[in-house]
């Protein structure tokens, strides 16, 4: 008997090619890869996209284990780890959540390193790809980069000093750093309530050699009183002249660390984001804010309520004018509240307008119910189904009395 095959046609950059499968293998993998994609907030852009071009015969399982995906899912969901993949967020090519998440560990670097070493060996050129975080490389990354439920402010400032280096081709750096701080919100927000691994810190002892000073995330070896007695002890051997420690990979890095020790006129920069975010006040645009205000422990809680507030306020005239246009997905609400897109994937501040959609949603009769959203069941789906890593009580309550509407016009 003569073994039936499927095509499937690939498009690999410039090159097209056909790759075929056993017709009874690529039936029982699609029947696997469906199976997964109903988890699709577990599943990384890289396995996400192979997977839909292999279910619309466009792309292969190069990448993808479907075995090893599903064993991952299965520890996530035990370790208590919310879905971290959000589609929305996939328009910023980089960085990934995956490179945030493994970097500040040194996971990354030593794949990195091991993959190089493979790709060399094989004849291929230029980099490979980051693998999707393990259930170790989350726990690694909530013990290591945060300090108590915060991510440490350190991290943060070394995504940023990263992030304005690294040469990355035809990459935006202020696109990338702007990615970069939304994303970290964004991971601060959904890990911030699991449990962190114990934890053991590098003691340290002022007169050591300090060109540890060199590697990237090297303060999360050291405790935070550690950390300031290194940056007071290198400004000590600075001022003794040891100029070799003044370079230009370890005093810039050291200014933007501890600006209150190192370099006191790093305060500007400070004042410079301050003057900014007043102008956004004052105009009622925050679309060009900069957001490191979002996660820098500098400038307090301040700025986050004034953007609360900001949303509150644009939720009042959006119901003025028509209350309805509340429902709208949140995709399409950041250009009407005059907000960075992304922001209101965050609980705290999307708070505001699920407050007003419980409120408006309560308020309408059933003709009026009806005539809204039983003609377009698409409302329903893109506001009442959607699962946001924080969910908080309120997002649960108003999706849950939006589907007890709906189940009553049938």
């Amino acid at each position: 008997m003569t073994q039936e095959f499927i095509t499937i046609n690939v498009q690999r950059g410039k090159r097209s090619y056909i790759h075929k499968l056993p017709t009874d293998r690529y039936k029982a993998e699609v029947v696997q890869a469906e199976e997964l994609l109903k988890d699709a907030g577990y599943i990384s852009p890289v396995e996400r996209q192979e997977l839909e071009g292999f279910l619309s015969r466009t792309d292969y399982l190069a990448v993808t284990d479907l075995e090893q995906t599903k064993k991952r899912i299965q520890e996530f969901k035990e370790a208590g780890i919310p879905p971290l993949y959000d589609a929305r967020f996939d328009e910023s090519k980089f960085p990934t959540i995956d490179f945030l998440v493994q970097f500040p560990t040194g996971i990354y670097q030593r794949r990195a390193a091991a993959e190089a070493i493979r790709r060399r060996k094989m004849g291929i050129r230029g980099p490979g790809r980051i693998r999707p975080s393990t259930r170790r490389d989350i726990l690694a990354f909530r013990t290591l980069a945060f300090d108590d439920d915060k991510l440490s402010d350190y991290v943060i400032r070394e995504f940023e000093d990263y992030g304005r280096t690294k040469d990355l081709k035809s990459l935006d750096s202020e696109t990338v750093v702007k990615s970069d701080l939304l994303l970290l919100k964004y991971l601060e927000q959904a890990l911030k309530h699991l449990a962190p691994e114990e934890r053991s810190f590098t003691p340290f002892q002022k007169g050591l050699e300090l060109e540890f000073l060199r590697k990237r995330f090297w303060h999360v070896d050291y405790a935070t009183e550690d950390r300031t007695h290194i940056a007071e002890d290198y400004v000590k051997r600075i001022e003794a002249g040891e100029t070799g420690l003044a370079v230009k990979d370890i005093l810039p890095r050291m200014k933007l660390f501890f600006p209150e020790i190192v370099d006191k006129e790093y305060d500007l920069e400070r004042i410079r984001q301050e003057k900014l975010l007043r102008e956004c006040q004052e105009t009622g645009d925050y679309r060009g804010m900069p957001k490191i205000v979002l996660v820098d422990s500098r400038y307090g809680t301040q700025y986050i309520r004034q953007i609360q507030e900001h949303i509150q306020s644009k939720c009042e005239e959006i119901v003025a004018e028509d209350h309805l246009k509340i429902f709208e997905p949140l995709k399409d609400m950041h250009q009407t509240m005059q907000i960075p897109y992304g922001l209101l994937y965050l609980e705290e501040f999307r708070g505001p307008i699920t407050e007003k959609r419980t409120k408006v949603l309560g308020e309408m009769d059933h003709e009026q119910f009806a005539e809204y959203f039983g003609t377009s069941h698409h409302r329903t789906a893109s506001i009442g189904h959607r699962q946001l890593v924080g969910e908080g009580l309120l997002d649960t309550q108003f999706r849950s009395l939006l589907m007890d509407r709906y189940r009553d016009l049938k």
